[in-house]
């Protein structure tokens, strides 16, 4: 049986400020808030990549590698208290 590949695909659509605030509601109920989010509602996020003198985490990406990883450090809110070391692995 051959394995299907598979890709990540995003559809984007226009709502108005009403639709906004009716989808905002009902994901309230059933959702979380996230954690690093502002009183306002809000929060920012700050990533640095790293790759190796190669380059090779940019060639993988341009030429489509399926198997790939990259690193970042990450913060939020401009709060350096607790910056993350993360590996992306994509699989």
């Amino acid at each position: 049986m051959e394995k299907k590949e598979h890709y990540r695909h995003e559809l984007k659509y226009t709502i108005n400020y009403w639709q906004y605030l009716q989808l905002r509601s009902r994901f309230r109920q059933v959702m979380k808030m996230d954690p690093h989010t502002r009183a306002d509602g809000t929060y920012s996020i700050r990533s640095i990549y790293f790759d190796n003198i190669q380059d090779k985490a940019l060639r993988e990406k341009v030429n489509g590698m399926a198997k790939r990883e990259k690193f970042r450090i990450r913060y939020y809110n401009d709060n350096f208290e607790r910056i993350t070391l993360e590996k992306k692995d994509k699989k």
